[in-house]
Formats: C-alpha cells, structure tokens, sequence
C-alpha cells in the first residue's frame, strides 16, 4: 500500500509536467483532468484513515484506469519507474564499494545516481522527493571522500622512513603540543587559536537579537551557551544586547537532552563566564537604557563577576560621583536603590 500511496502522492505533479511540456490538452480540457485527479487523490489518501479497503481498492482500479486513459502521462509514469529502479541500482553498487573500501568507485555510481535523479527532474520540476534524493546523494558523496581522507592520513601517519617533522604534521594539533620542536608546538597553538576564533565569528551572528527571527531559540540558547564556555570576551557587544530579551527559559520544556540550566539564561550566563570583560557593558547599559529587564540582569551580572554586592555598590558610589549627566545619575541612583533591596550578602565580598 505505501508504494502505491507514493505513486498517487506524485502523480499531480507527472500530470501537471506533461500538461506544461507536452500539451496534453486545451486549457478546459487540462481543468477537467487536474480536477479529476485531484479527486482520485483524496480517495486513495481517505480510504484507509477510514479503514475502508474496499473503498481503497476501488479508488485503486479508478487510478489505473485513468492513467490507461491518457497514453502520455502513461508513458511518464513507466519512464520514472524505470529510472527509479535505475536510480537504486546505482544506489545499491555505491553503498557495497564504500563497504568494502572502494571509495572512488562508490563516488562514480553516486554520479550516476545524480545523472538518473536529473533526468527525472526533467520529467517532473519542482518535485521535493527529488530534491531530497539528490541531497541524500551529496551527502553520501561527501562522507565517501571523508572516509577515504581519512584512510589516506592514517597512511601517512603509519608511513615508515619520514623526518621526525613530517612525523609531526600529521598529528592532532592536541598530540603536537607534545613535540620537542619549538616551531611544531607553536604551529599548533596558532591552529587551535584559529579554530576557536572561526567557532566564535560563527556563533556571534546566532545570538544576534537583528537575528532573532531568523533562528531558532534553541539554537540561540545554544550559541551563547558555547560562547560563554569559550570565554569569548569579543562576543560582549552582542551578548549585552541579547541580555535583555535572551532566548531560554521559554523553551526549557523542549530541551531534555541536556542539563536545563546550561539553558536556562544562556546569555546571562555566558556574560558571568566571560568574566571582567563584561563590566564596561553592563556600565554602559546602566547608565544609558531606561530598560528594567536589561538593567536589572546588568545589575546581577556585575554582582556576580565583582564579587559580591559590597563592590557592586563600591563601583556605582564611584559611577555617581562622575556622573554628570542628570539622566546618567538618576539611572545610577536608581541602580544603587535596587541594588540595596534586591542583593543579599551576610560574608565578606569573595574578591
């Protein structure tokens, strides 16, 4: 039955192509087909949420007659299927060569699936199912050169007969830390210092809040969370922003994979991590914003990368008395008062 419910699910589209392409019939003629298809459609897919197979049969038999009915939509549909059985035949071929380590061979048979994938587009433009097929197949082609890289550099890490600095290159960056030369050691520090900054300059846009609507909040979530396990002081700007309507605590309910609270308020708790960098940001949100959710988390923010609420209240004593701003001393004067009721702090500062 699944087969037979593809078949249907796809034949609008073949019916629609041939209209286009070949001009099946006059433009009456081409409503009156779609509209009965359409309805055939809706028969097939109805009948067993119904659990009529009687109704499901009938709706079956009216299928293939119509296809009888129109010689050239007839035709598609056993090109397609030959294609199709082309198509996993390839398909087949490819995945036994890349079980046996034939790498270049399973590439050159997932060509030919992407040959027979574009012949079929031909025949029905703007199918999804073809579209997710061809992807598969890049993805399939991408991991066959990934494996055999990685069969390749494993052979050039057992090779016999290198210099020891050869030796070397071919290591994880993490193994040549422990090389005896000074350029190796210093080679690898610069590399992992360059994938860190990439990971970063990637991660900043994701917290964006211009950005909001274009991702998700738990990939939000997860953006700043990373950024602040990397102590990423260059992703401050962004993530004092992002402080006042952070991505989180809404969505903790959809997150089971991982521990909550490294999602709870992935933003604050990103600038906490962050440390010292952040103090600049949240003085500057203080003074500036009339906004109560952001001034607020800058406030806890600082209480907690300074040390406690005794240097919290030291440094906006100190912040009022250059204050010469009205605006900028009455938001600090505001600060102080809440920063009085709201923090508790029975011991010494920590620091």
């Amino acid at each position: 039955m699944r087969k037979t419910l593809c078949v249907s699910s796809i034949i609008i589209m073949i019916i629609m192509s041939v209209i286009d392409v070949k001009g099946l019939d006059n433009g009456s003629s081409c409503n009156k087909v779609l509209a009965d298809v359409a309805e055939l459609n809706r028969r097939v897919h109805d009948a067993p949420k119904r659990g009529d197979e009687g109704e499901f049969k009938q709706a079956m038999k009216d299928m293939e007659r119509f296809i009888d009915e129109h010689p050239d939509l007839k035709k598609v549909l056993e090109d397609l299927k030959e294609k199709d059985q082309e198509f996993e035949k390839h398909k087949s071929v490819a995945q036994e060569y890349r079980k046996n380590g034939q790498h270049l061979e399973a590439i050159g048979e997932y060509q030919e699936c992407l040959d027979v994938l574009t012949q079929m587009s031909e025949t029905t433009p703007q199918n999804e199912k073809i579209g997710a097929a061809r992807a598969n197949i890049f993805w399939d082609i991408g991991k066959a050169y990934q494996e055999l890289a990685n069969e390749n550099f494993q052979a050039a890490r057992s090779e016999e007969n290198v210099p020891s600095y050869m030796q070397d290159l071919f290591k994880p960056q993490s193994e040549r830390l422990l090389s005896e030369d000074s350029r190796t050691r210093d080679q690898a520090v610069d590399s992992i210092l360059q994938d860190r900054r990439d990971i970063v300059d990637k991660l900043i846009p994701l917290v964006d809040p211009a950005n909001d609507m274009k991702y998700s909040d738990e990939t939000r979530s997860a953006a700043a969370y990373l950024l602040g396990e990397f102590r990423a002081s260059e992703a401050v700007p962004i993530l004092s922003r992002a402080l006042a309507d952070e991505p989180g605590a809404k969505i903790i309910s959809r997150i089971s994979r991982y521990d909550i609270s490294r999602y709870d308020v992935p933003v604050w708790t990103a600038l906490v991590k962050i440390g010292r960098p952040t103090v600049p940001a949240m003085i500057e949100n203080i003074e500036t914003s009339d906004n109560r959710i952001l001034r607020k988390k800058s406030l806890d923010v600082l209480n907690h990368v300074l040390g406690g609420k005794r240097r919290l209240l030291e440094l906006l004593s100190k912040l009022q008395k250059k204050a010469t701003d009205k605006e900028k001393h009455r938001r600090i004067t505001v600060a102080q008062q809440f920063a009085e009721v709201h923090f508790k702090e029975d011991k010494e500062p920590l620091y």
